[in-house]
């Protein structure tokens, strides 16, 4: 099967490297997008009884907190793009999301606080040093007063579960949001990142990260007032939606390895070759003549050639061919062949 190729450039000291990320969402996240589903949801979930995370194919809720799911399945209460649990919103791929209480006052747990999870274990582990990119679509609820920053997703090996209480996971995601308050309600906002694994994660949560409210925090709502007593009234709880999960791996690749001239007559242009530029960690750079005999080489990831022999004697003008095995600042092995001509 194909996969899809995005590529991005990046420049570093001179060496032109491509990031090139490869879509493996469906080798790793069941369901992405909440499509699939072993029955339509019919109302919000309610403790505890009423899980109706738990019809989504591959998805549950890992704590007590009741997180939501809702489909076009449904013409009501948990239906798209009208509900009675998260106001208005068409969803950002396909005909699903899910929804989850980053933060809400637990009256019943003397005021502590209430955050509700949405978790899968993955299709296969994460690999090893292995990087990738993850992201997804955020939309914050309508009609409530609060707006969070700390929305995110963490991989993990074990599963982030704690099925009696309701409280935070008090865990530093892998990938957080870093667009400031999440205030939109008309437009789904990207969050994204990359990390590189750390080797056999297994589980992927997404939600509300921390364990206190106090920073992560604002009011954005101008309140509505008691007609009696003149005091604000304000819906001090947050609930967001979550669509469209995106998992890539990234593959680091040196476009350009441009060193096929150089003119050592000491004009200050292309007087030396400088590896130091190409960030490189370790070396093995041989170059022969057109007979195949050796005239220079290098293990120093910092070498600076001038283009003379190993005997310090100046090269006759004409073309070279180079051989090189280094590894680069990702640590990928790199491996080029080519030619460099010596011009006076």
């Amino acid at each position: 099967m194909n996969k899809p190729l995005l590529i991005l450039f990046i420049l570093i000291g001179g060496l032109t490297f491509g990031q090139v990320l490869i879509d493996v969402t469906s080798q790793y996240i069941q369901n992405p997008s909440f499509e699939d589903y072993a029955s339509c949801p019919s109302s919000n979930s309610a403790y505890p009884n009423s899980m109706w995370i738990d019809s989504v194919i591959g998805w549950y809720a890992p704590t007590a907190g009741t997180s939501d799911y809702f489909n076009s399945c449904n013409t009501s209460a948990n239906g798209i793009p009208y509900n009675n649990g998260a106001g208005y919103q068409e969803s950002f791929d396909g005909e699903a999301y899910c929804g989850f209480l980053a933060y809400a006052p637990d009256y019943s747990q003397n005021d502590r606080m209430w955050s509700e999870y949405i978790q899968t274990q993955l299709i296969q582990p994460l690999e090893l040093n292995k990087r990738y990119k993850f992201s997804m679509r955020i939309n914050r609820a309508n009609d409530y007063n609060l707006a969070v920053e700390n929305i995110g997703a963490n991989f993990s090996q074990n599963s982030n579960s704690n099925f009696s209480v309701t409280r935070p996971f008090n865990i530093i995601p892998t990938i957080q949001n870093n667009t400031g308050f999440i205030i939109d309600t008309l437009n789904w906002i990207l969050i994204e990142g990359q990390f590189q694994a750390t080797g056999n994660e297994n589980f992927l949560t997404i939600g509300w990260f921390g364990d206190t409210i106090t920073d992560d925090f604002t009011f954005f709502i101008p309140p509505d007032f008691d007609t009696v007593t003149g005091d604000s009234i304000y819906i001090t709880e947050t609930y967001y939606l979550v669509d469209s999960l995106k998992l890539y791996e990234i593959e680091e690749e040196i476009i350009e390895f441009d060193i096929n001239i150089i003119t050592p007559n000491n004009d200050g242009v292309n007087d030396i070759i400088d590896f130091s530029i190409f960030n490189f960690t370790d070396i093995s750079f041989t170059i022969i003549n057109r007979w195949g005999n050796k005239v220079w080489e290098t293990t120093d990831p910092n070498a600076v050639w001038n283009g003379k022999t190993l005997s310090n004697k100046m090269l006759l003008e004409g073309t070279y061919f180079y051989f090189l095995s280094a590894k680069n600042i990702f640590g990928k092995e790199v491996i080029k062949n080519g030619f460099v001509q010596v011009i006076r």
